[in-house]
């Protein structure tokens, strides 16, 4: 410490000193808070063992009743035993929350461990005494600042609170020169400071002997639904000076610091970034870094960006890794050294990780290794020293290059010197990977070089916002389109009733594309390309349309020069070209016809609708040969007949019936088949019999004259004959001869019944002929000796027909008539025994 400092220090002790006699002891030395309220002025005792809780909630109270502001703590012990809570939700904007301010600084990360253990000589102690409450719990402010005040576990105790500091939704939360000493969390959900949908900074703090419990995933610090998290210049360590040497030896944190889930993004909120800067990880923690997003709800957002620069870390000895990260887009690690540890899996895993570059890594120990999994996209280790890889990573490159052509310290360099900061974590991602990207390609890299410099030159502001209006062609609004960014970063957003929208907090280093698509409206796009400040991008909408496309084919090949005709909400015509096709640019919502001009041709379809267009369509038509129909109905004796099953043969076969009115129809017949039709009913015959045509080129009719068959009577639903035996009228089986006469010298007769044998007048038995056929098939011709109506039934003719001797015992016989050429059903009779199988 240099005198100067101390002869400060001492100023400051006296004045110290001088305000310990008024109430209130300690009074805050930064001036950027007017009128601080005092948390002595509201009860607080400050002693280490009164309750301080009460008098921190109705400090805060106050300060939302005041609109903001800051409240002081002065130098003391203050418990907080009753839990401290207050949403600032539209009363407060900003407040900040400090101790005495101590000038002992942090030092930096490769310190002493004598340096890195000490206390930060904070006089403001806060003893939080929850057990499994959060102790401190603030939300719905836009900034938060706590600063200059120790955190301190107690002895007695395992967990000291939940949480210790909570904070939720916080525009900017920053605890800053604060220390967190042996506080312990043992409960599942803690944190020792935790932020919920929160950009949380921590800087020039100290974390000694503090810890969380691993097997409840318990890290030091939380970040749920993040908007940000930035921590540097910042001491994690197991242990301390104080008496209290540590609470680690109760559980090991499951981390450090723990990423979580990230919160959507937002056009006011698109990004999601992770910075960690100058800070020591000591190996108490199961993990120093997590990443571990599927763990928590709802599902996160992209993580940009982990970036990395100056760490130092002693890895765990758990056999695990020093960084434990999942599902990150892009890391960038620079600067740092990972090493002490005796058992270790690797300095850190990559696991589903876009692309990481790891430059000026230093590895020692037995956190030698960087593991990579399959879905790890890049990989890329520059001037890296005793780095081991287990990479599976679809691209893993190892670069070494002298030290002026470095590509990442490249940048940083430039920045420097051209804009005297170091480069900001977006920036020196963007730029280094450009001049990765072609670090074999001396032209391209000089390029990258060149743009980098151009850049530079503008003197960028590392963030811009991209902002616009969309106007309909009358310059009135077009309100609700959605506008998407994409490049390197992606969110999407509306414009509002003005037709307005904007990005912002967009990092300068990118590339990005705004695209506005609307289901009424035609819009173009917008690049951007490493712009040095804010940008504008206006758009006209255009009618929205859409393309009705297609193919006129014939044979399967294309068919040039035939006329498509749109008619509907628009008329427009065009023909086919050589590939025999068409299009049409129509307006969104209407309603088409889209009809092939037929020629010669016939198409199909022969037109197709289209009801209120939504989107691009494609209408296909092809040539088809013609088709003809074949017709005719079907009478008998000039009445129409219908049920008569029809049956059209030749390429393929189709049937049909009868109408009521006898007619019938085949349609769809290809040119130049050849075709029979023929017509079939049960008891009728038809005159033709069939009618051919062959080769078609029109319309056909075919007529058909039905005529009735003659019927044997059989009993019901049989074809056993209604029959019996001439002269002694006894029913079957009948004898081959009957001895009723002639003493068994004549062959039997039997009388039959039938109808409709459409005999004309005069006819008789000479126009009947009879038949019988055995059971083997043989047929057998039987004379009919007599016919005639019946008296009673003239509708009904009996039938004479005398049996012949060779079917003497032929047992099942089948009768047939014949007259005028039509032959009648087949009626069964018994000739013979009874003991015949067919009985």
């Amino acid at each position: 410490m240099t005198r100067s400092v101390l002869y400060l220090f001492g100023i400051c002790l006296f004045l110290l000193c001088i305000n310990s006699a008024a109430p209130g002891k300690g009074r805050p030395h930064s001036t950027d808070a007017e009128s601080p309220l005092n948390l002595r002025d509201f009860g607080a005792v400050g002693d280490g063992v009164a309750d301080d809780g009460p008098a921190f909630q109705s400090a805060l109270d106050a300060l939302a009743a005041a609109g903001g502001g800051t409240l002081f703590i002065p130098e003391g012990k203050y418990a907080i035993v009753t839990p401290v809570a207050k949403d600032f939700t539209g009363l407060a904007s900003s407040i900040t929350i400090m101790g005495v301010e101590s000038l002992t600084p942090v030092p930096p990360p490769s310190a002493t461990g004598e340096e890195l253990s000490a206390g930060l000589d904070l006089h403001t102690e806060v003893y939080p005494r929850t057990d499994d409450k959060v102790a401190i719990h603030i939300k719905g402010l836009n900034n938060l600042v706590v600063k200059d005040i120790a955190f301190v576990g107690t002895a007695t105790v395992g967990t000291d609170a939940q949480i210790t500091l909570l904070f939720t939704e916080i525009g900017k939360a920053k605890v800053q020169h604060s220390e967190f000493y042996a506080l312990a969390t043992l409960l599942g959900g803690g944190a020792i400071v935790e932020a919920i949908r929160s950009d949380l900074e921590v800087t020039q703090c100290k974390f000694l002997g503090s810890t969380g419990n691993s097997g409840e995933y318990v890290p030091v610090i939380q970040n749920l639904e993040w908007y940000g998290i930035t921590v540097t210049d910042t001491i994690f360590l197991d242990y301390g000076q104080r008496e209290l040497f540590s609470k680690t030896g109760l559980a090991a944190p499951i981390s450090w610091i723990n990423i979580g889930n990230a919160a959507q993004d937002t056009n006011v909120s698109p990004r999601r970034e992770v910075v960690l800067r100058k800070i020591f990880l000591d190996e108490g923690g199961y993990w120093g870094l997590s990443s571990l997003p599927s763990r928590y709800l709802p599902p996160s957002a992209p993580i940009d960006l982990l970036y990395i620069s100056g760490l130092e870390m002693n890895v765990s000895n758990f056999g695990q890794y020093g960084h434990l990260l999942y599902d990150v887009d892009r890391v960038m690690v620079e600067k740092s050294r990972y090493g002490w540890s005796h058992l270790a899996a690797a300095a850190m895993a990559l696991n589903n990780v876009g692309t990481a570059i790891l430059d000026q890594v230093k590895l020692e120990a037995s956190a030698d290794h960087i593991f990579a999994d399959a879905n790890t996209r890049e990989l890329s280790v520059i001037n890296s020293t005793n780095v081991h890889l287990d990479s599976s990573a679809q691209s893993t490159v190892t670069i070494n290059t002298e030290p002026e052509d470095d590509p990442v310290q490249f940048v940083r360099s430039r920045f420097i010197e051209v804009l005297g900061r170091e480069p900001d974590p977006a920036a020196h991602f963007y730029w280094s990977n450009s001049l990765i990207l072609c670090l074999e390609d001396v032209p391209c890299q000089d390029a990258a070089k060149q743009t980098l410099s151009t850049y530079l030159a503008s003197h960028p502001s590392p963030n811009f916002m991209i902002s616009g209006r969309i106007a309909k062609p009358d310059n009135t609004p077009a309100a609700g389109v959605k506008v998407t960014l994409s490049g390197s970063q992606a969110v999407v957003t509306n414009t509002d009733s003005n037709g307005n929208y904007f990005f912002a907090n967009l990092p300068t280093s990118g590339h990005y594309v705004v695209t506005p698509t609307s289901d009424d409206y035609n819009l173009t796009f917008a690049e951007f390309t490493t712009p040095n400040g804010n940008r504008v991008a206006n758009f006209t909408t255009k009618p929205k349309t859409y393309f009705l496309t297609g193919t006129v084919r014939k044979a399967g090949s294309p068919l040039a020069g035939v006329e498509v005709a749109i008619s509907g909400s628009t008329r427009a015509t065009t023909v086919s070209n050589t590939d025999g096709e068409y299009s049409f640019e129509l307006l969104k919502g209407g309603s088409y016809v889209v009809t092939p001009t037929p020629t010669k041709f016939n198409f199909s379809p022969g037109w197709y609708t289209i009801n209120s267009l939504n989107g691009d369509a494609q209408i296909d038509f092809d040539v088809v040969p013609p088709r003809y129909s074949i017709t005719g109905r079907v009478v008998k004796n000039g009445t129409p007949l219908a049920g008569v099953a029809m049956t059209l043969a030749g390429p393929g076969t189709a049937t049909t019936m009868t109408a009521s009115d006898g007619t019938y129809a085949f349609n769809g017949i290809e040119e130049n088949s050849n075709v029979t039709v023929t017509a079939a009913k049960d008891l009728f015959a038809f005159s033709p019999s069939a009618q051919s045509f062959v080769n078609i080129v029109g319309n056909k009719v075919a007529n058909f004259d039905a005529v009735h068959l003659p019927v044997l009577l059989t009993e019901a639903d049989s074809d056993r004959a209604v029959a019996m035996e001439l002269t002694q009228w006894v029913p079957e089986p009948f004898s081959i001869t009957t001895t009723l006469l002639s003493d068994g010298r004549n062959t039997t007769r039997i009388i039959m019944f039938a109808t409709d044998l459409n005999l004309l007048p005069g006819e008789g038995i000479e126009t009947i002929t009879a038949e019988a056929e055995d059971t083997q098939q043989v047929i057998h011709p039987l004379r009919v000796e007599f016919v005639s109506p019946l008296p009673a039934l003239p509708q009904i003719n009996q039938v004479v027909v005398r049996l012949t001797r060779d079917l003497d015992h032929a047992g099942d016989v089948l009768i047939t008539l014949k007259v005028h050429g039509l032959t009648s059903n087949k009626a069964r009779i018994i000739v013979g025994t009874v003991n015949d199988d067919s009985n």
